[in-house]
């Protein structure tokens, strides 16, 4: 137990140093007079070129869309629904990071999403979905059409015993119940898998990697970044295998001390690509002038 605390309590330490020289650097970037200090895609595309800083624009600009139904007039991007969960990309991935989850009963919030599953007659093939409703299930729908239903959520606590020691732990389990389903009931064999939407900075990793690597970046940049891949490959495989056997307690401390290092090394690839550089560009040569010749005066 008390080997268990000191190892726990050294993976704060580290944990906290690693944080902090992240916020640093983060204020360093954005102080006054940094490219970064600006709010906006401005701040970055100034230090890329007019390419893309065009591609950022645009992928931005789809992110934060708010689609709207085919046939509305005026709108540049149409297409949504008949049934859809959220109208924007945004709407779940906050800033591109986790959606927010459920926090008291009540309505479940847009970026809960309500996976549903089938076990499949055929051994070793994929899960199929719901006979009627599929394999998501939509709690939106444009307005002549009405959602498949909503999703309420209902927070059961529960207690026991962690170590033998006698500590007790508690813990909130949620009950998710799916009301007002408009196309009949689920099959009886569905599973209903609620699912948050995940962060998107494993993508995001990966994307900057191949465009330094595209740009030839050198190897000090590349490292930091190759390292940061595998990092988040091995809490994907921790968190796996985690889920397969039930949470164990030697995993979690397994997780978090991956999850310490993972920040420390954003702080060495931040630190190893350096403050981004606005492009200036080049004055143009000054036009030779002619010879200079003295005022002369005027007579009245």
């Amino acid at each position: 137990m008390l080997s268990v605390r000191s190892g726990l309590a050294s993976v704060i330490r580290v944990g906290v140093v690693g944080l902090a020289g992240l916020c640093a650097q983060l204020q360093i970037c954005a102080a006054p007079g940094s490219p970064l200090a600006s709010d906006g895609p401005s701040a970055l595309s100034r230090s890329i070129g007019k390419p893309e800083s065009a591609q950022l624009a645009l992928g931005e600009s789809v992110f934060n869309t708010v689609w709207v139904p085919a046939g509305t007039p005026g709108a540049a991007r149409r297409g949504l629904g008949p049934l859809f969960n959220a109208a924007s990309c945004a709407a779940c991935h906050v800033n591109g990071g986790q959606g927010n989850g459920p926090v008291v009963d009540g309505p479940a919030p847009i970026a809960l999403v309500i996976q549903l599953e089938t076990p499949s007659a055929h051994t070793g093939a994929e899960a199929d979905g719901d006979p009627v409703y599929g394999h998501v299930y939509n709690t939106s729908a444009v307005q002549v059409i009405q959602p498949e239903g909503a999703v309420t959520v209902r927070y059961q606590e529960i207690e026991g015993r962690y170590y033998p020691d006698g500590i007790r732990w508690h813990m909130r389990v949620p009950r998710y119940r799916l009301t007002g389903l408009t196309r009949g009931r689920l099959a009886a064999q569905t599973v209903i898998k609620p699912r948050i939407a995940p962060a998107l900075f494993g993508v995001a990793v990966v994307g900057v990697w191949l465009l330094c690597r595209h740009r030839g970046a050198s190897e000090r940049t590349l490292e930091p970044l190759t390292v940061l891949g595998i990092l988040l490959a091995a809490q994907g495989l921790v968190g796996s295998v985690q889920y397969e056997l039930h949470l164990p307690s030697d995993m979690v401390w397994v997780h978090v001390a991956l999850a310490t290092v993972t920040w420390v090394t954003v702080l060495w690839a931040v630190a190893a690509a350096g403050r981004l550089v606005p492009r200036v560009s080049p004055l143009p040569a000054d036009e030779p002038r002619g010879e200079a010749r003295p005022l002369e005066s005027v007579g009245r």
